[in-house]
């Protein structure tokens, strides 16, 4: 018979550096997102039409791949 040797503080603390790393994804997403924002404000031209739709296709892909680890 297998038993499992994993305490609930080991438990916890697994939970938890699960938690931090989906906030600090979310904070990179988010400072991305906000950093080329930034940049499409600034760049004239029909290729930054094109970039921003891609980004925009792109972005609720990457925010959905981060909430699948909660």
């Amino acid at each position: 018979m297998v038993q499992i040797k994993v305490t609930p503080e080991m438990l916890e603390e697994v939970a938890n550096r699960a938690n931090n790393t989906r906030i600090a994804l979310e904070t990179i997403h988010n400072n991305l997102c906000n950093e080329i924002d930034h940049l499409c404000f600034q760049w004239i031209g029909a290729s930054n039409q094109q970039f921003i739709q891609m980004f925009n296709d792109a972005r609720p892909k990457a925010f959905t791949s981060i909430n699948s680890i909660i």
